[in-house]
């Protein structure tokens, strides 16, 4: 911007040298680099402003116009009233960091400084005509300096609430200069060499680690450790140091200047807190801690193998993610606790893993506080209890188990005090005595009721017991009335800690039947060996595993070898070498099974000779169905094993003449298949040459024959008729046992369309109705399929009541095979139904049966046709096809043939 100057010049004598002056100062002005500007007259209107006085107060128009209509705002800051006291007073003012406001286009307020001199303008006359203002702007300084005082305020107050010590350390001479916070850390007044410093620190054996950090913050410029000291009266501290290194121009290192710091409560909490984070983490239990708001905050790696989670799966998770639904409640009794400054201790209850298993949790909560004591969370130490619960239930469980089985068992239970002798029984006990269950006795009295002859074996027994630690011992007892009853005793002993017994619990048991059972079975046994002696056959036992034990008479006199000399192999032993192996895996199969064992070997007798035996063996079991032995004989069958073999051979003879026989019956059946052929072809013939000549006999000569004749040329052609019809159906039957059978699938639907309309007239002559089931696709062979829903269906036709329409219902469903009530039915295979349905003459119930029987008629042959094969060929294609048809009648009402395939993939037969 130019500078701009309205200075009248009123002296024109000298014009062209007053224009250069004024030029020069003009160019003074914009090249000064102070403030510099010219006021004119008493309002100070602006005659001239050079560019760095425009750049302090702001750029705006200036020239012309009064400094109150350019620079209001210096009103109020004082700055009018200096202008006008130069000038009226005609003397100069100066003022050093003068602060000033200026307001600038945008709104804000700019702040300066300046130095600045006021200096009057005067004229010839000595009046004051206008103030030239002059200065420097030192903004930047003052701001400059502003900050560096904040900044050495702020670092004396951190310095101060820090309790930071400050040195330089001149490394040339040793010299320090320290604060007096430093030497009060070190323990040192005034200025100290710094050895003073190192003897406080005694390093000993950190020497070197402590030169290593200094050699390196001499390379690096920076020294930051920590390390500890020892004071003149004992006491330790921690103390941290941060320095800067200066150097000179060489780079060699001449200064340090740092900070040191009285660590010791840090170091020690850190300690502390380490040592409580290591306790935390090796902890067993599960340590969290958490909010008043329930979110928890720290997670310990326990808590992982208690409840899944690992740290980051639950920090800043609410703790209602472990409670299960109805235990939502105690998050908020327990906040409620803890706001009162409770500590809760030893809260069982449940909660949620993260497989979703639910567990039993034993909580101590503990409220955390602030300094000033209020409560803003909580530390949760949670211990799977899980095992204890089920070991609480297990035990209470097993108490009363106990009690139901003492209860059940008919146990009496005592407890002793070996050395007082004071004794203490259950009610069952005295009943096991001879006394009521209300009897109070001690336990020389129960002593008394011994049998004399068992009392050393009583005594031997609590000796035993006293070092084993285990009593156990049967002996008679006698009862007031002198009864004698058998006794079983159990017990355990309890050491205290010098070892010395002081407690015995035990049990009792009335033995009496056990034992009278055991004398039984001895006499018993007796008994059987007597018997087993004396008989022919080999007799013996083994136990469960199939160890032979007892061996008779009979099988030691067979084999001239002893009891002991057969040992647990027993009949083993005295086996073929080559049946040996066999015969051994056999016998530990049936014993390994536990049901019967049979066989037949050879035993080798004392002279050498190896006869046949039969050998038979039974388990004996309890009530459990465990064996607990085995009883086995051996009988000789060696003559009956060779007339056996005698009649094998007779046996094998008679089977080759049956066999031979069977090939000749397959030849007589070829021979009949044969003749059936003749029957079709060659016996029809004749049968036709009959009807025809018969037939023509009546129309040639129907005028010279009687009635009589006529009569009989008429039974003539019905019964050759007859005949053919008999024929076909015998080939028919014929065909349905011999013919080849060729399997395919065929729609059952239109084989029924068109055996319809095969039969169509008669249908149309009887008005017929035939309403047929959706029929599936079967496997079959189709012309059998065809003559069997024919037969049927012609059957159905020709037994129709004479003033009813005939109806015939055809129906379909798949039945399982265990609904069928029919014998030789596979239960475990579904079944094709098909259901034939009429409203004909129907037939007796008795004929169920016999109605499918060749040449079975229930109507004469003059009122019902036919020839009596047609339902024996219907039930032979039934059977060929693997099923199996039924029949029921009733008079006057219908007949209904059901028919039964199975539903499987059919082979070719």
């Amino acid at each position: 911007m130019s500078i701009q100057s309205s200075l009248i010049i009123p002296d024109d004598s000298n014009l062209d040298i007053q224009l250069d002056f004024q030029q020069a100062i003009f160019n003074f002005f914009r090249q000064a680099s102070g403030i510099f500007c010219v006021l004119k007259g008493p309002d100070y209107v602006f005659e001239l402003a050079n560019p760095s006085f425009l750049h302090f107060v702001g750029q705006r128009e200036l020239i012309g116009k009064t400094m109150h209509e350019v620079l209001p705002e210096l009103q109020e800051q004082g700055f009018f009233e200096i202008l006008d006291r130069v000038y009226t007073s005609k003397i100069s003012y100066s003022n050093a960091e003068m602060p000033l406001l200026f307001s600038q286009a945008d709104g804000t307020k700019k702040e300066t400084y300046g130095n600045f001199t006021f200096q009057p303008v005067l004229n010839q006359g000595g009046n004051v005509v206008g103030i030239i203002l002059s200065g420097y702007d030192i903004t930047e300084q003052v701001n400059a300096h502003k900050k560096v005082e904040e900044l050495e305020a702020r670092m004396r107050l951190a310095v101060a609430a820090s309790n930071l010590g400050i040195y330089d350390y001149n490394m040339l001479t040793g010299e320090v200069l320290a604060s007096e916070a430093m030497n009060e850390i070190f323990g040192v007044s005034g200025q100290q060499h710094i050895e003073a410093y190192l003897k406080t620190m005694q390093l000993g054996e950190n020497q070197a680690d402590r030169e290593l950090i200094y050699e390196e913050a001499l390379k690096t410029g920076n020294l930051n450790y920590q390390f500890s000291i020892t004071l003149p009266d004992g006491e330790k501290k921690w103390v941290e140091t941060h320095a800067n290194v200066y150097y000179d121009k060489e780079g060699k290192p001449v200064r340090l200047l740092g900070t040191v710091k009285d660590i010791t409560n840090t170091k020690n909490a850190e300690e502390k807190m380490a040592m409580l984070a290591a306790i935390v983490e090796s902890s067993d239990d599960l340590i969290l801690s958490k909010g008043l708001d329930g979110v928890i905050k720290s997670w310990n790696d326990a808590g992982e193998r208690i409840m899944g989670y690992k740290a980051h799966e639950m920090i800043g998770q609410h703790i209602s993610k472990l409670m299960p639904p109805d235990r939502l409640q105690e998050e908020d009794e327990i906040v409620g606790r803890l706001k009162k400054g409770e500590r809760i201790e030893h809260f069982e209850t449940r909660r949620v893993r993260k497989d979703g298993t639910t567990i039993d949790i034993s909580l101590t909560i503990s409220p955390v506080k602030n300094t000033k004591g209020e409560t803003i969370g909580a530390s949760k130490i949670a211990r799977d209890v899980t095992a204890q619960k089920l070991n609480e239930r297990l035990i209470s469980e097993n108490e009363e188990r106990l009690k139901v089985l003492l209860d059940a068992s008919d146990l009496g239970t005592w407890e002793l005090n070996p050395v007082t002798s004071e004794v203490s029984y259950s009610p069952r006990y005295l009943e096991i005595f001879g006394y009521g269950r209300d009897a109070s006795l001690s336990h020389p009295d129960l002593l008394n009721h011994l049998h004399p002859e068992d009392r050393l074996v009583r005594d031997e027994a609590f000796k035993e017991a006293y070092k084993s630690g285990v009593l156990a011992y049967v002996s008679r007892i006698v009862w007031n009335d002198k009864s004698v009853h058998w006794i079983e005793a159990k017990g355990k002993v309890f050491y205290d800690e010098n070892n010395k017994p002081y407690r015995l619990l035990g049990t009792v048991r009335d033995v009496s039947n056990e034992m009278n059972y055991q004398k039984e079975l001895e006499t018993r046994e007796q008994k059987f060996r007597l018997l087993a002696d004396s008989m022919p056959q080999h007799i013996w036992t083994s136990d469960a595993e199939g160890n032979m034990n007892y061996f008779n008479h009979s099988i030691t006199d067979y084999s001239g070898m002893t009891a002991e000399e057969l040992g647990h192999e027993g009949w083993l032993k005295l086996l073929r070498a080559e049946e040996k192996e066999d015969a051994t895996e056999n016998w530990l199969d049936a014993v390994a099974e536990g049901e019967l064992f049979k066989t037949e070997h050879q035993f080798r007798r004392h002279d050498g000779q190896y006869r046949w035996q039969l050998t038979r063996a039974l388990p004996q079991k309890d009530h459990d169905g465990n064996v607990v032995m085995w009883v086995g004989t051996s009988t000789d069958v060696h003559d009956w094993k060779l007339s056996t073999d005698a009649l094998e051979e007779q046996v094998k003879h008679r089977t080759q003449q049956l066999e031979d026989s069977n090939e000749e019956l397959s030849k007589l059946n070829n021979e009949l298949a044969q003749f059936a052929y003749v029957a079709s072809h060659d016996l029809q013939e004749p049968l036709r040459k009959i009807q025809t000549f018969s037939a023509r006999i009546q129309e040639i000569e129907k005028n010279n024959l009687s009635d009589k004749g006529k009569d009989y040329f008429n039974r003539l052609q019905n019964a050759s008729k007859r005949m053919q019809q008999l024929i076909l159906d015998l080939l028919a039957y014929s065909r349905a046992n011999t013919a080849e059978r060729h399997f395919e699938n065929v729609d059952l639907n239109s084989m029924i369309e068109g055996i319809q309309e095969q039969l169509r007239e008669v249908i149309l002559q009887k008005n017929a109705v035939i309403a047929s089931a959706k029929l599936p696709t079967l496997s079959c062979v189709r012309y059998q399929f065809e003559q069997l829903f024919t037969n049927l269906m012609t059957n159905a036709l020709k037994f129709a009541k004479a003033d009813v329409n005939p109806h015939i219902s055809i129906s379909y469903e798949v039945v399982p095979g265990s609904t069928i009530d029919e014998t030789d039915v596979d239960k475990t295979l579904d079944y094709h139904h098909i259901s034939f349905k009429d409203n004909g003459i129907g037939f007796e119930p008795e004929y169920n049966e016999v109605i499918f029987q060749v040449f079975k008629r229930l109507h004469g042959k003059d009122e019902y046709p036919g020839t009596g094969i047609g339902l024996a060929i219907v039930k032979k294609i039934v059977e060929n096809h693997e099923g199996f048809i039924s029949a029921s009648g009733e008079i006057g009402v219908g007949s209904v043939f059901e028919m039964y395939f199975p539903v499987e993939n059919r082979p070719e037969l």
